[in-house]
C-alpha cells in the first residue's frame, strides 16, 4: 500500500510546512508524520482524504455489480444536484446534500429507490471565482423510465428546486429543456441519467464518483487551492463535519 502512497509524499510536505507557517502546528506533525491507514485525523491530511475515497470505491466496485445482479429489472442512475455557487462552501455543502438526500426519499421515487450513495464534490474552476457544491449520487432503483414512474428532466430539475434550500440559479427565460449536441447546453441545476448495465459503464461512473481515490486527480485539485495558502485553510476548515458521504449501496 505505501507505493499507493508516493505520489502524494511531495505534496503531503508542502501542505505539512504551510501548516506551520500558519501555527497550525498539531496538524503539521500529523500530516507530516501519517503514512495514510494510520488516521492521522487531521482535516487537511491528503492521504487521509484519498484513503478513505479509495475505501468508498473498493466498496462500490464490490457491491454495486452485486446488486444489480439480484433482478435483470433494476436500474442505475447517475445523478448530479448543483447549489448556486458561492462563497459560504460550508452552507452550499450542507444544502446540495440535503437537497439530494430529500430527492431520493421523495414521494415520486417511493417503492423505487432500492439504495443510494452520494458524494459531496467542490469544483473549483477557473472560469468562476466561487466554487461550485454539488452531489453526484449512485442510485439503484426498480424500472422508472417509462409510464407513470417516468420522469421527465423538467420534472427533475423542479424536483431539485423543491429539495434544495440553495439551487443553483438559472435564467428563468431559458427552457427546462437540454439542447442537443450542436448547440450549448443551458446552465442546468440538476441532470439524472441512466447508466446501462454493462461492466464498463458501471466502472465508468463509480471511478467518476470516486475521482480522489486516484492519487494525481486529488493533488492536483490539492495544488489549486494551496497556491493561495489562506483560500486552502479556509476551505478545508469549512468543511470540517460536513458531511462527504451520504447511504450505503448493499447487495
Amino acid at each position: 500500500m505505501s507505493a499507493y502512497f508516493d505520489p502524494l509524499e511531495r505534496i503531503s510536505n508542502d501542505i505539512s510546512g504551510l501548516l506551520q507557517r500558519h501555527g497550525f502546528d498539531r496538524d503539521s506533525i500529523r500530516v507530516r508524520d501519517c503514512y495514510g491507514w494510520t488516521h492521522c485525523k487531521s482535516a487537511f491530511c491528503i492521504k487521509c482524504a484519498s484513503r478513505r475515497v479509495w475505501k468508498q470505491r473498493s466498496h462500490l466496485k464490490r457491491e454495486l455489480p452485486a446488486l444489480l445482479e439480484v433482478a435483470p429489472s433494476r436500474q442505475l442512475w447517475f445523478l448530479t444536484g448543483a447549489a448556486e455557487d458561492g462563497s459560504d462552501v460550508r452552507e452550499l455543502s450542507q444544502a446540495a446534500m440535503l437537497g439530494m438526500n430529500r430527492i431520493v426519499r421523495h414521494p415520486r421515487l417511493k417503492n423505487r429507490v432500492i439504495s443510494s450513495f452520494s458524494v459531496l464534490e467542490i469544483a473549483h474552476k477557473t472560469n468562476r471565482v466561487d466554487p461550485c457544491c454539488h452531489v453526484h449520487t449512485l442510485v439503484v432503483t426498480e424500472p422508472m423510465h417509462q409510464g407513470r414512474h417516468r420522469i421527465s428532466e423538467r420534472e427533475w430539475i423542479e424536483l431539485w428546486e423543491e429539495c434544495c434550500p440553495r439551487p443553483r440559479k438559472r435564467d428563468p427565460t431559458v427552457p427546462l429543456v437540454r439542447s442537443n449536441a450542436r448547440k450549448p447546453k443551458p446552465n442546468l441545476s440538476f441532470v439524472a441519467e441512466r447508466v446501462p448495465r454493462t461492466a464498463q459503464d458501471i466502472a465508468k461512473v463509480i471511478h467518476y464518483c470516486t475521482k480522489w481515490a486516484t492519487p494525481w486527480r486529488i493533488i492536483d485539485s490539492y495544488r489549486t487551492l494551496l497556491a493561495n495558502p489562506h483560500l486552502f485553510i479556509e476551505r478545508i476548515n469549512a468543511l470540517v463535519g460536513v458531511t462527504r458521504f451520504s447511504g450505503e449501496l448493499h447487495a
